[in-house]
């Protein structure tokens, strides 16, 4: 086997500040953003921060044209449409009317932000609303670069060359949860390769018998045990039963003829062998 694999673990305020200094028109202004407050926070607090700063890796890990695939595990579904969503969130911004009226103010928002900012800065102090309006007038020079940036990132995310996989687990909220992030998906553009079902209980076809099992044990581990193990047995057969009717749902409403499954383990994946164990059972199926 050749070749390599690279792991990242996202570091976002890394991230934010070597987006900024691609996208600063000079040395002077990188330095200026990178030191002022209200961009120290917005890149480490600031709700969706995290999601645009991992968008912007991974266009720029694809356009350094240093790797032949790009791995990215994202959050739960629900997050993970904040993730996707983060380009489009923050061109809003950039062409939306409050920040415009902040870069190019008319006369009447003038005066009506002057009584606002007056009341403001004697609750937050004078030298925060300096701040704002320094960082403001920074973004400005970067906006171009930003939007340009975000377009990017979106047309990446719904480009032929991307595709998602969604993975659940046979429990009912989680399949009602890629269901949801499925359609998603198809709104947005975006598009889906496959489904993985995980933690899949394996099902007998035959009738479960627990009398007869029991019996059958019975010489081996005597007749106490035997009746546990026979009745653990048919249990893990009724979830086995339930697994079935979840990949039923998934395979009717996304319109998924082969989903993969992969079967519930004894213990977690912790090693090389656990890992090609993993691998033999999900490219088996694939390849089927």
């Amino acid at each position: 086997m050749r070749g390599e694999l690279w792991a990242m673990m996202l570091d976002a305020t890394r991230t934010f500040d070597e987006l900024i200094a691609q996208l600063a028109p000079n040395p002077a202004t990188r330095d200026e953003i990178l030191a002022n407050p209200v961009y120290r926070h917005l890149s480490t607090a600031v709700a969706g921060s995290q999601e645009y700063t991992a968008i912007a890796k991974l266009f720029e890990l694809d356009r350094s044209g240093e790797y032949e695939t790009i791995v990215l595990d994202t959050p739960p579904s629900r997050n993970a449409l904040d993730f996707l969503d983060a380009p489009a969130r923050l061109s809003a911004f950039l062409e939306g009317r409050a920040f415009s009226l902040f870069m190019r103010p008319t006369a009447g928002a003038t005066r009506a932000a002057s009584v606002v900012l007056a009341a403001l800065g004697r609750v937050v102090g004078v030298g925060m609303l300096d701040d704002l309006a320094a960082f403001f007038r920074l973004l400005s020079a970067l906006g171009e670069g930003l939007r340009a940036r975000a377009a990017g990132v979106q047309a990446l995310l719904t480009d032929r060359a991307v595709a998602f996989l969604v993975i659940s687990s046979p429990e009912r909220r989680a399949v009602e949860e890629a269901v949801f992030f499925a359609d998603q998906l198809a709104a947005t553009g975006m598009h889906r390769c496959g489904v993985i079902v995980n933690r899949v209980h394996p099902r007998e076809f035959s009738r479960v018998d627990v009398a007869e099992i029991a019996a059958q044990l019975t010489p081996v581990l005597g007749g106490r045990l035997a009746g546990k193990v026979a009745h653990t047995h048919a249990e893990v057969q009724l979830l086995a039963r339930r697994d079935a009717a979840a990949v039923d749902r998934l395979r009717r409403e996304l319109g998924e003829p082969h989903p993969v499954r992969i079967a519930e383990r004894e213990r977690e994946v912790r090693s090389i062998e656990g890992l090609l164990e993993l691998c033999g059972e999900l490219f088996a199926q694939t390849r089927a």
